[in-house]
């Protein structure tokens, strides 16, 4: 059994988008970007969401946004990891 539902990877983040967020979020700081490459795993029901919580805990976490612990204002809910992986650029 997979830990998980599905898992897309979705596309580079753009250069102008970058660009755009480097400056309008981090005083011009590329540095700073940190969700350039991107994919998102789903999950059906807390057994597998805490098997990838499980598994994300070896990597290196940079940021986690949890909205399971203060959900959006439509009850929607979810768990953003942002990972460092080494020497991707």
């Amino acid at each position: 059994d997979m830990p998980y539902t599905s898992l897309t990877v979705a596309p580079l983040k753009s250069k102008a988008r970058c660009r755009e967020k480097a400056e309008n979020e981090y005083d011009g700081d590329f540095t700073r970007l940190i969700d350039i490459v991107r994919a998102s795993i789903v999950v059906a029901d807390e057994d597998q969401l805490l098997c990838v919580a499980k598994a994300l805990q070896n990597e290196k976490v940079v940021r986690l946004k949890n909205r399971f612990k203060e959900p959006i204002f439509t009850g929607y809910s979810d768990a953003l990891y942002n990972v460092e992986i080494e020497e991707i650029i």
